[in-house]
């Protein structure tokens, strides 16, 4: 990929920048920490809280189109394509 674009990216780069674009969408330091994996906070009230896999979508979804947005991809417009949604609660 470097030899095609020039800049040498690593996993932990692109991990990085996934963290910093989240927490700038709102994503809570608690979610944000599922979101890639880190353990809980030693924290005695954070070991409490565990969170749902479904919990974690909206989140991960705004930092995503935060990335969006700022790397300039344009949404879709293809007949063929559809909106994914989340099932009804």
């Amino acid at each position: 990929m470097a030899a095609a674009s020039g800049v040498a990216v690593s996993a932990h780069d692109l991990r990085r920048t996934f963290a910093t674009v989240a927490e700038s969408a709102g994503v809570t330091p608690l979610q944000l920490k599922a979101l890639v994996n880190h353990a809980p906070p030693r924290d005695v009230t954070a070991g409490y809280v565990q969170i749902a896999v479904e919990a974690l979508r909206a989140p991960a979804q705004r930092a995503a189109n935060k990335m969006k947005r700022l790397c300039g991809v344009a949404p879709a417009r293809a007949k063929n394509v559809v909106t994914m949604r989340s099932p009804a609660a």
